[in-house]
Protein backbone atom coordinates (compact mmCIF):
# COMPACT_ATOMS: atom_id res chain seq x y z
CA UNK A 1 0.00 0.00 0.00
CA UNK A 2 1.25 3.50 -0.77
CA UNK A 3 2.39 5.26 2.40
CA UNK A 4 1.46 8.87 3.04
CA UNK A 5 2.16 10.44 6.42
CA UNK A 6 -0.31 13.23 5.61
CA UNK A 7 -3.03 10.96 4.26
CA UNK A 8 -6.01 12.93 2.95
CA UNK A 9 -7.94 10.20 1.18
CA UNK A 10 -10.46 8.76 0.57
CA UNK A 11 -12.69 11.83 0.25
CA UNK A 12 -16.45 11.66 0.77
CA UNK A 13 -18.19 12.02 -2.58
CA UNK A 14 -15.19 11.03 -4.73
CA UNK A 15 -14.54 7.57 -6.14
CA UNK A 16 -11.64 6.75 -8.45
CA UNK A 17 -13.06 3.90 -10.46
CA UNK A 18 -10.72 2.59 -13.12
CA UNK A 19 -7.21 3.36 -14.33
CA UNK A 20 -3.86 2.07 -15.45
CA UNK A 21 -2.59 1.63 -11.88
CA UNK A 22 -5.57 -0.68 -11.35
CA UNK A 23 -4.65 -2.77 -14.40
CA UNK A 24 -6.37 -1.41 -17.54
CA UNK A 25 -6.21 1.63 -19.80
CA UNK A 26 -8.78 3.93 -18.24
CA UNK A 27 -9.17 7.24 -16.36
CA UNK A 28 -12.68 7.13 -14.92
CA UNK A 29 -13.95 8.87 -11.79
CA UNK A 30 -17.30 9.32 -10.02
CA UNK A 31 -18.37 12.43 -8.09
CA UNK A 32 -21.39 12.68 -5.80
CA UNK A 33 -22.26 16.32 -5.05
CA UNK A 34 -24.84 15.19 -2.50
CA UNK A 35 -27.62 16.07 -4.94
CA UNK A 36 -26.33 14.80 -8.28
CA UNK A 37 -23.96 12.04 -9.35
CA UNK A 38 -21.40 12.58 -12.12
CA UNK A 39 -19.27 10.05 -13.97
CA UNK A 40 -16.32 11.14 -16.09
CA UNK A 41 -15.02 9.00 -18.96
CA UNK A 42 -16.83 5.70 -18.25
CA UNK A 43 -14.63 3.60 -20.53
CA UNK A 44 -11.73 1.16 -20.46
CA UNK A 45 -9.53 -0.70 -22.90
CA UNK A 46 -6.58 -3.09 -23.12
CA UNK A 47 -3.57 -2.57 -25.38
CA UNK A 48 -3.69 -5.35 -28.00
CA UNK A 49 0.12 -5.49 -28.01
CA UNK A 50 2.80 -4.38 -25.55
CA UNK A 51 6.36 -5.72 -25.74
CA UNK A 52 5.03 -7.58 -28.83
CA UNK A 53 2.84 -9.63 -26.49
CA UNK A 54 -0.96 -9.93 -26.31
CA UNK A 55 -2.85 -9.22 -23.09
CA UNK A 56 -2.17 -11.64 -20.25
CA UNK A 57 -5.21 -13.46 -18.75
CA UNK A 58 -4.80 -11.39 -15.58
CA UNK A 59 -5.32 -8.22 -17.65
CA UNK A 60 -8.46 -9.64 -19.21
CA UNK A 61 -9.80 -10.71 -15.82
CA UNK A 62 -9.13 -7.24 -14.40
CA UNK A 63 -10.78 -5.63 -17.44
CA UNK A 64 -14.07 -7.37 -16.68
CA UNK A 65 -13.82 -6.58 -12.96
CA UNK A 66 -13.38 -2.87 -13.63
CA UNK A 67 -15.95 -2.85 -16.40
CA UNK A 68 -18.50 -4.13 -13.86
CA UNK A 69 -17.48 -1.37 -11.48
CA UNK A 70 -17.95 1.29 -14.17
CA UNK A 71 -21.36 -0.15 -15.12
CA UNK A 72 -22.47 -0.09 -11.47
CA UNK A 73 -21.64 3.61 -11.16
CA UNK A 74 -22.88 4.53 -14.63
CA UNK A 75 -26.28 3.10 -13.72
CA UNK A 76 -26.63 5.55 -10.81
CA UNK A 77 -25.09 8.60 -12.53
CA UNK A 78 -27.22 11.64 -13.38
CA UNK A 79 -24.52 13.27 -15.52
CA UNK A 80 -22.08 11.65 -17.97
CA UNK A 81 -19.00 13.56 -19.12
CA UNK A 82 -16.86 12.44 -22.09
CA UNK A 83 -13.57 14.34 -22.38
CA UNK A 84 -12.66 12.96 -25.83
CA UNK A 85 -13.34 10.02 -28.07
CA UNK A 86 -10.68 7.40 -27.40
CA UNK A 87 -12.00 4.00 -26.39
CA UNK A 88 -10.25 3.98 -23.03
CA UNK A 89 -12.50 6.96 -22.18
CA UNK A 90 -15.80 5.68 -23.49
CA UNK A 91 -16.88 2.13 -24.24
CA UNK A 92 -19.18 1.65 -27.23
CA UNK A 93 -21.36 -1.06 -25.71
CA UNK A 94 -22.07 1.11 -22.65
CA UNK A 95 -23.32 4.09 -24.68
CA UNK A 96 -27.01 3.03 -24.52
CA UNK A 97 -26.74 3.45 -20.74
CA UNK A 98 -26.36 7.22 -21.31
CA UNK A 99 -30.05 7.45 -22.26
CA UNK A 100 -32.06 9.44 -19.74
CA UNK A 101 -28.93 11.05 -18.32
CA UNK A 102 -27.43 14.47 -18.95
CA UNK A 103 -24.57 13.98 -21.43
CA UNK A 104 -21.91 16.68 -21.67
CA UNK A 105 -19.04 15.97 -24.02
CA UNK A 106 -16.25 17.30 -26.19
CA UNK A 107 -17.62 19.05 -29.27
CA UNK A 108 -18.06 16.24 -31.82
CA UNK A 109 -17.71 18.55 -34.83
CA UNK A 110 -15.13 21.25 -34.03
CA UNK A 111 -11.47 20.90 -33.05
CA UNK A 112 -11.57 17.19 -33.73
CA UNK A 113 -9.44 14.94 -35.91
CA UNK A 114 -10.67 12.32 -38.38
CA UNK A 115 -10.38 9.27 -36.12
CA UNK A 116 -12.17 10.92 -33.20
CA UNK A 117 -14.87 12.19 -35.56
CA UNK A 118 -15.33 8.60 -36.73
CA UNK A 119 -15.50 7.22 -33.17
CA UNK A 120 -17.92 9.85 -31.90
CA UNK A 121 -20.55 8.42 -34.24
CA UNK A 122 -20.67 5.49 -31.84
CA UNK A 123 -22.23 7.96 -29.39
CA UNK A 124 -24.19 10.35 -31.60
CA UNK A 125 -25.85 7.55 -33.59
CA UNK A 126 -27.38 6.38 -30.30
CA UNK A 127 -27.72 9.52 -28.17
CA UNK A 128 -29.20 12.56 -29.89
CA UNK A 129 -29.54 14.82 -26.86
CA UNK A 130 -26.20 16.11 -25.56
CA UNK A 131 -24.47 19.32 -24.55
CA UNK A 132 -21.10 20.61 -25.73
CA UNK A 133 -18.46 21.00 -23.03
CA UNK A 134 -15.71 23.02 -24.72
CA UNK A 135 -14.92 26.13 -22.65
CA UNK A 136 -18.37 26.21 -21.03
CA UNK A 137 -19.67 26.28 -17.46
CA UNK A 138 -22.70 24.43 -16.10
CA UNK A 139 -24.59 24.75 -12.84
CA UNK A 140 -25.59 21.53 -11.15
CA UNK A 141 -27.49 20.64 -8.03
CA UNK A 142 -24.92 20.94 -5.29
CA UNK A 143 -22.13 22.26 -7.49
CA UNK A 144 -20.83 23.58 -10.79
CA UNK A 145 -18.73 22.28 -13.66
CA UNK A 146 -16.34 24.29 -15.79
CA UNK A 147 -14.58 22.88 -18.84
CA UNK A 148 -11.35 23.97 -20.45
CA UNK A 149 -11.07 24.94 -24.05
CA UNK A 150 -9.84 22.04 -26.21
CA UNK A 151 -6.31 21.09 -25.14
CA UNK A 152 -3.69 19.04 -27.01
CA UNK A 153 -3.55 15.31 -26.33
CA UNK A 154 0.23 15.35 -26.06
CA UNK A 155 1.93 15.06 -29.46
CA UNK A 156 -1.08 13.39 -31.14
CA UNK A 157 -3.61 15.18 -33.41
CA UNK A 158 -6.35 14.61 -30.82
CA UNK A 159 -7.67 17.20 -28.36
CA UNK A 160 -9.42 16.83 -25.00
CA UNK A 161 -11.30 18.92 -22.46
CA UNK A 162 -10.33 19.08 -18.79
CA UNK A 163 -13.15 19.09 -16.21
CA UNK A 164 -13.31 21.23 -13.07
CA UNK A 165 -15.99 20.31 -10.52
CA UNK A 166 -16.74 22.41 -7.44
CA UNK A 167 -18.95 21.08 -4.66
CA UNK A 168 -19.38 22.07 -1.03
CA UNK A 169 -16.84 19.32 -0.19
CA UNK A 170 -14.00 19.98 -2.63
CA UNK A 171 -12.76 21.57 -5.84
CA UNK A 172 -11.52 18.90 -8.22
CA UNK A 173 -9.84 19.04 -11.62
CA UNK A 174 -9.70 15.97 -13.89
CA UNK A 175 -7.24 16.88 -16.64
CA UNK A 176 -8.02 14.03 -19.02
CA UNK A 177 -5.24 13.22 -21.48
CA UNK A 178 -3.13 16.38 -21.56
CA UNK A 179 0.03 14.22 -21.32
CA UNK A 180 1.38 16.49 -18.65
CA UNK A 181 0.79 19.36 -18.11
CA UNK A 182 3.43 20.21 -20.69
CA UNK A 183 1.51 22.92 -22.60
CA UNK A 184 1.06 26.43 -21.23
CA UNK A 185 -2.70 26.48 -21.81
CA UNK A 186 -3.20 23.26 -19.84
CA UNK A 187 -1.04 24.60 -17.01
CA UNK A 188 -2.92 27.90 -17.11
CA UNK A 189 -6.31 26.20 -16.70
CA UNK A 190 -5.07 24.30 -13.64
CA UNK A 191 -3.70 27.47 -12.04
CA UNK A 192 -6.85 29.44 -12.88
CA UNK A 193 -9.19 26.86 -11.32
CA UNK A 194 -7.11 26.41 -8.13
CA UNK A 195 -8.31 22.86 -7.39
CA UNK A 196 -7.99 21.20 -3.99
CA UNK A 197 -7.60 17.84 -5.75
CA UNK A 198 -5.75 17.55 -9.05
CA UNK A 199 -6.14 14.32 -11.02
CA UNK A 200 -3.74 14.30 -13.94
CA UNK A 201 -2.50 11.79 -16.49
CA UNK A 202 1.15 12.87 -16.78
CA UNK A 203 3.47 12.31 -19.75
CA UNK A 204 3.64 8.97 -21.56
CA UNK A 205 7.12 8.06 -20.32
CA UNK A 206 6.78 4.51 -21.63
CA UNK A 207 6.82 5.90 -25.20
CA UNK A 208 9.52 8.53 -24.73
CA UNK A 209 10.85 10.80 -22.05
CA UNK A 210 11.28 14.00 -24.06
CA UNK A 211 8.51 15.85 -22.19
CA UNK A 212 9.64 14.84 -18.70
CA UNK A 213 11.60 18.03 -17.97
CA UNK A 214 8.75 20.29 -19.12
CA UNK A 215 6.35 18.29 -16.97
CA UNK A 216 8.56 18.53 -13.88
CA UNK A 217 9.03 22.28 -14.39
CA UNK A 218 5.26 22.79 -14.65
CA UNK A 219 4.65 20.63 -11.60
CA UNK A 220 7.06 22.81 -9.63
CA UNK A 221 5.00 25.81 -10.71
CA UNK A 222 1.78 24.11 -9.62
CA UNK A 223 3.14 23.33 -6.15
CA UNK A 224 4.52 26.86 -5.86
CA UNK A 225 1.17 28.45 -6.73
CA UNK A 226 -1.12 25.80 -5.19
CA UNK A 227 0.85 24.70 -2.16
CA UNK A 228 -2.00 22.71 -0.59
CA UNK A 229 -3.13 20.84 -3.70
CA UNK A 230 -3.61 17.08 -3.31
CA UNK A 231 -2.20 15.22 -6.30
CA UNK A 232 -3.33 12.05 -8.07
CA UNK A 233 -1.25 10.85 -11.04
CA UNK A 234 -2.44 7.99 -13.20
CA UNK A 235 -3.12 6.81 -16.74
CA UNK A 236 -0.26 7.66 -19.16
CA UNK A 237 2.58 8.01 -16.66
CA UNK A 238 1.73 4.90 -14.67
CA UNK A 239 2.06 2.65 -17.74
CA UNK A 240 5.79 2.80 -17.03
CA UNK A 241 6.42 0.61 -13.94
CA UNK A 242 9.42 2.84 -13.14
CA UNK A 243 7.44 6.08 -13.25
CA UNK A 244 8.15 7.06 -9.63
CA UNK A 245 11.88 6.98 -10.27
CA UNK A 246 11.44 8.92 -13.52
CA UNK A 247 9.62 11.89 -11.94
CA UNK A 248 11.63 11.95 -8.73
CA UNK A 249 10.38 14.00 -5.80
CA UNK A 250 7.03 14.76 -7.46
CA UNK A 251 6.10 11.10 -6.98
CA UNK A 252 6.38 11.50 -3.22
CA UNK A 253 3.58 14.05 -3.35
CA UNK A 254 1.32 11.86 -5.49
CA UNK A 255 -0.97 8.90 -5.13
CA UNK A 256 -2.51 6.76 -7.87
CA UNK A 257 -6.05 5.43 -8.24
CA UNK A 258 -4.78 2.20 -6.69
CA UNK A 259 -3.34 4.04 -3.70
CA UNK A 260 -6.55 6.03 -3.25
CA UNK A 261 -8.39 2.70 -3.05
CA UNK A 262 -5.94 1.33 -0.49
CA UNK A 263 -4.19 -0.99 -2.95
CA UNK A 264 -0.72 -1.55 -4.34
CA UNK A 265 -0.17 -0.25 -7.87
CA UNK A 266 -1.02 -2.95 -10.40
CA UNK A 267 0.20 -1.66 -13.80
CA UNK A 268 -0.53 -4.96 -15.51
CA UNK A 269 0.17 -3.69 -19.02
CA UNK A 270 3.61 -2.45 -17.99
CA UNK A 271 4.24 -5.81 -16.31
CA UNK A 272 2.97 -7.87 -19.26
CA UNK A 273 6.38 -9.35 -20.10
CA UNK A 274 6.91 -10.51 -16.53
CA UNK A 275 3.39 -11.89 -16.36
CA UNK A 276 3.91 -14.05 -19.44
CA UNK A 277 7.36 -15.18 -18.29
CA UNK A 278 5.90 -16.31 -14.97
CA UNK A 279 3.28 -18.54 -16.64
Amino acid sequence: MQKDSGKWYPVSGLRLLSSDSLGVRSFSIFVDTGEEKIIIDPGLDIAPLRFDLPPHPREIERFYELKSRIIQHLETADVVIISHFHHDHFTKELVPMYKGKRLIMKDPQRNINFMQMKRVREITDVIKDYEIADGREFRLKGGRIKFSRPLPHGATPAVVVSTFIETNRFKLLHTSDISGPIEEEALGFILEMKPDILILDGPALYINKKHRDAFLKNMDTIFEKLSDVRLVIDHHTTRDPGWRYEIGSISKKAITFAGYNGLEDQPLEGLRKQLWISC
